[in-house]
């Protein structure tokens, strides 16, 4: 099986026949071959729009918002608004979600969005900044604990 493909396909897509390699209808059908073949192929083809299509993540829920992680978007019930959010703003919303009502270091949201590339210590309060600004409206506040880092609440 070497100089293989093998392909994620959204849901409802024509089968790859044509094409070299395997195609899986699902990621868990994809897993188990990868977990039964003795070869694995060269080439893996994820496109985010399978990824998308096949995430079973469930919308999270605080207060007057909706968070969808999959699609990235923000659904504000007071405002009868929707909004997109780049993919680091919708990481940041996600942990601070996830840690509610406690203070999320500094520290621990670079490792989060950045890993062990070194960037400004600005660009974080940059994107704080901007998904406060997409969250106005809500009744929810992103707060900066001083010398920590933020807060949702």
């Amino acid at each position: 099986m070497s100089n293989t493909v093998w392909r994620l396909l959204k849901p409802g897509s024509e089968s790859l026949q044509s094409q070299e390699g395997r195609a899986f209808s699902s990621l868990s059908e994809l897993v188990e071959a990868m977990k039964s073949e003795q070869t694995l192929p060269t080439w893996i083809v994820l496109s985010p729009e399978a990824l998308i299509a096949h995430s079973s993540t469930e919308p999270i829920r605080y207060k007057e918002i909706c968070f969808d992680p999959d699609r990235l978007e923000v659904e504000i019930f007071s405002e009868e608004t929707r909004c997109t959010l780049s993919f680091k703003e919708g990481q940041l919303l996600k942990k601070l979600l996830s840690a509610a009502g406690t203070c999320v270091s500094r520290s621990e949201l670079y490792t989060l969005l950045w890993g062990t590339v070194k960037v400004s210590a600005r660009t974080l309060d940059s994107h704080v900044s901007r998904l406060r600004a997409k969250l106005e409206g809500a009744q929810i506040e992103i707060l900066t604990v001083y010398g920590d880092g933020y807060l949702l609440r």
